[in-house]
Formats: structure tokens, sequence, C-alpha cells
């Protein structure tokens, strides 16, 4: 019986794989590198290989500058961040003609806007709706604080899915998207009362380190690196990163990639 089910769902995942590098075959070549770019963006630079194929990372956060004439992206991704800030809002573009064709059930992509000054971006979170619902019944008690003790898992991933947002949902509670993103509940917790101007932890530093010649940026967050919770999300991590890295620099990227999103 065990090889029977193992047999039917290797040919559920070669027919799942069939399908994505069949649909990326009926994509242009410069359409399909302006998506390869974009995800490569989002896998190297915005923590999406975690999310995809990490454990415990539920959430990704990527910002893409829509109107924006100062550099973001660092000197050492790019010798002309203005472009290469361009050449990421026309594959976000490009990636927005075609995504119809990808289905992908499990993760929900949300859109919201921001302007800062004269500057336009566009704020988009990628959510594992798996994982997600694991953690608000891990933290139930802490989204029940903020949202009220009617909150319900499944009412709350109906709406993201319906309205496309997270933010507003959690009436942008810095605590509950520190958790969401992956960071932590004392790190998440320490961040909110900072921000609200309660005293902060004094080795509340940066956590999160990129292993020697690896060129994923990890997972970082404040908090204390003394902290169990801390080391013990920054192994993870630090493991998970090796991986991803692994998958970014293969030949077959954006079809892994694509696998993974779309999987159910």
């Amino acid at each position: 019986m065990r090889n029977v089910l193992l047999a039917a769902f290797l040919l559920f995942c070669s027919l799942e794989g069939t399908e994505v590098s069949e649909k990326l075959q009926s994509i242009p070549p410069k359409d399909k590198e302006k998506i390869e770019f974009f995800f490569s963006y989002l896998v190297q630079r915005d923590n999406l290989g975690f999310v995809l194929f990490g454990n415990t990372k539920t959430a990704a956060f990527c910002s893409i500058p829509i109107v924006c004439n100062y550099a973001l992206v660092p000197k050492l991704v790019t010798k002309t961040p203005l472009q290469y800030q361009k050449n990421l809002k026309q594959s976000w573009a490009v990636w927005a003609r075609y995504r119809t064709r990808f289905k992908h059930p499990n993760i929900i992509v949300c859109e919201e806007h921001d302007r800062f000054n004269k500057s336009a971006f566009l704020q988009l979170i990628f959510i594992d709706k798996r994982k997600l619902a694991h953690l608000l019944e891990q933290y139930r008690e802490d989204f029940e604080e903020v949202l009220g003790e009617n909150f319900s898992s499944a009412d709350f991933i109906a709406k993201i899915e319906k309205k496309r947002k997270l933010r507003p949902l959690i009436n942008r509670d810095e605590k509950l998207l520190g958790l969401i993103l992956g960071f932590g509940k004392e790190s998440s917790t320490g961040f909110k009362n900072m921000q609200n101007e309660e005293a902060a932890d004094p080795n509340f530093k940066m956590a999160g380190r990129r292993p020697k010649a690896c060129c994923i940026v990890p997972v970082s967050f404040r908090g204390n690196p003394d902290s169990t919770e801390v080391k013990a999300l920054v192994e993870t991590y630090t493991k998970e990163i090796l991986e991803i890295e692994d998958i970014f620099k293969s030949d077959s990227f954006l079809t892994d990639i694509l696998e993974k999103f779309c999987s159910p």
C-alpha cells in the first residue's frame, strides 16, 4: 500500500512540474527573463525562499518602488540602483500579466500601497496559509488581545484571501506583524514596546546572520541575542539559508520556485 501511495505522489509531483514547465515554455524569452529577475529578487533579497522551502517563516514582505527617485538597493548589489529598481518595477508588471496562469492555492499574495514624501511603493506580502493557520493557534491569545475575544483563525484567513490585505486586518499592530513574519514572540513584543516608547531591552540588537560567502539575505530582526527563542530562530534560519542558496543557484531555479509557489 505504501508503494502505491508513493508512486501516486511521485506521479502527481511529476505532472505538476510538467505543467509549470509547459506554462513557462509558452512565455516569450524576454518576459520569462523578467519573471526570473522578479523571483530572484524575492528569494535573494526578501526572504521568499524561507516561506516556500523553510518550516518556520510564515510570510515575506517585499517593497517595490513605483515612484522613487533615490536609491534603495545597496551598491553592493548593483552599481546602478535606480536602473535596478526600474527593472524590478517592470519585472513585477510582467509577472502580473502572467500570474493568473500560475494558481497558488496555499500562498496568499497581499498588495498594499504606501507613500513616503513624494515616493510611492507597492508592498507585497507572501503568506503561507498552512503555516499561518498553525501560527494563529499557537499565538491565539496574542491575536485575541488585539483583535478581540471572538477572534477566529478561519475567518481571519478568509478575510485576508478576500481583501488581499494584511496590515489593516491586524490593526497595523507591530507585534502581530512580527509574529507573522517569523520573528518570534519576545522580539515582536519588544519591538512593539520600543515603537510605543516603552522601556527597551538594552540588549535589543539585530539578530540573524549570513553564512560566509552566502549570497542570500538572511532573516534578520531586532531581538535579544541571548534569548533562547532568538537563538533557536537564528539557528533554524541559518540552516535553511544554505538549502535556499542551492535552489537559487540551480539552473532550474525559476521552475523549482514556481512549482513550490503553485503547490497545493
